[in-house]
């Protein structure tokens, strides 16, 4: 099936290659600080983080036009927008509120086009051929990571407004997008007595990708603060690690369809197993290679279990209501990611307040999900459809 699909393939992989440009101002962050030097660190951080905060509820927003709207002209719409929004601050750069506001309408344009890239891949692909093509989604994700921040490492050296000039690459994958990617399918129209259902397997996964999310962040959000308080190194050092838990989302892509064909409906929980040891790396490193190879199994069981969201709310899901699904299951872990450090620090608080029992906390919470994930997915396996179940048991 996926040798058939090929187009199909490079235009969904141009979607993803374009999802990563909202971290273009991550390298000019130090720039833009000296710029507004008034302004609070925070508000200057938002501009990075506001995207994936504004990209939630429009995501669920824009599900609900998969009956009206081809998911192609959904996603070629906000991947022009996309390049909009992102080049704003080139020509307004005033003040923190204009950088402010382009964040905020890059948001609109990620949930926008996350939420047509993952629903489209449904309608052409099924069984393991779903799986793989949607792990194969976190490898573009990544690797459009690393063409953003080396572009605009290079244009914003001199000129930290120049490196919104990265936004452009992304009308390459436009084009891509406009050549290869098929219209895909509309969502059967709700009648007067029908209303998209949430099916409880749909719950049960945003509550596991929800939680997952917010101890997986627990890296991010404190690795920089670790190596100094345990004097593993500097800005380089924190660098490393940083930088395998970004290439993990690379691997991640290359071994859902392998990791499915050996666990098969345990394969989500092999992902809580991986955050479970991630973390415990994490929690007892004490050298900077310990702390990469932590940052590689956490970023792994991240970008692992995304696709694993997504395949078992199109699988459980009716034709009528999929995206939706779809997108409450991005948003649940979105929602994680976004609200970890306030709940990881709460929950720090209750035993002293450190990172190392922040953490710690982290890795009770991943081995608790671990047996509540092997118990969960033995009894319903997101890797198949029901349908598709049954359909095995008759021919058998």
């Amino acid at each position: 099936m996926i040798k058939n699909n090929l187009k199909t393939l490079v235009g969904v992989y141009s979607c993803a290659l374009s999802l990563m440009a909202l971290i273009v101002p991550v390298p000019v962050l130090a720039g833009i600080a000296q710029a507004f030097p008034g302004t609070p660190i925070t508000s200057i951080q938002l501009v990075v983080t506001l995207p994936s905060l504004i990209a939630i509820p429009v995501g669920i927003l824009v599900s609900k036009l998969a009956s009206r709207v081809y998911k192609k002209y959904t996603a070629l719409f906000f991947t022009a927008f996309y390049i909009f929004a992102g080049t704003m601050p080139i020509y307004l750069h005033g003040s923190i509120t204009e950088l402010l506001v382009s964040a905020a309408l890059v948001g609109v344009a990620l949930g926008g086009l996350q939420n047509a890239m993952t629903t489209i891949i449904p309608d052409y692909f099924e069984g393991e051929s779903r799986g793989a093509v949607l792990g194969l989604l976190s490898t573009f994700v990544c690797l459009g990571g690393f063409i953003y921040t080396a572009a605009a490492t290079t244009f914003g050296a001199q000129d930290w407004t120049h490196a919104f000039y990265a936004y452009f690459i992304v009308g390459i994958f436009f084009i891509l997008e406009l050549i290869c990617l098929p219209k895909g399918k509309l969502e059967p129209k709700a009648t007067k007595n029908e209303h998209v259902t949430v099916p409880s397997q749909v719950i049960v996964l945003c509550i596991f990708m929800f939680l997952l999310y917010t101890f997986c962040q627990l890296f991010n959000s404190n690795e920089a603060l670790l190596v100094a308080e345990r004097g593993l190194g500097a800005t380089a050092e924190a660098g490393m690690a940083s930088s395998a838990y970004t290439i993990s989302g690379i691997v991640a892509g290359l071994i859902v369809a392998p990791l499915i064909k050996a666990f098969k409906k345990h394969s989500p929980t092999a992902t809580f197993v991986c955050a479970f040891a991630g973390l415990a790396c994490y929690a007892l490193a004490q050298n900077i290679m310990m702390l990469c190879i932590a940052g590689f199994f956490i970023g792994l069981a991240y970008q692992t279990f995304t696709p694993f969201g997504g395949m078992g709310a199109a699988n459980f899901s009716g034709a009528m209501g999929m995206a939706f699904n779809m997108a409450l299951c991005n948003a649940a872990g979105s929602l994680g990611q976004a609200l970890s450090p306030f709940t990881t620090s709460f929950l720090g608080g209750l035993v002293g307040g450190s990172i190392t029992n922040m953490i710690w906390i982290g890795v009770v919470a991943m081995g608790i999900l671990s047996i509540a994930a092997y118990v969960y997915f033995g009894k319903n396996d997101i890797t198949k459809s029901p349908t598709a179940e049954s359909a095995s048991v008759v021919e058998a």
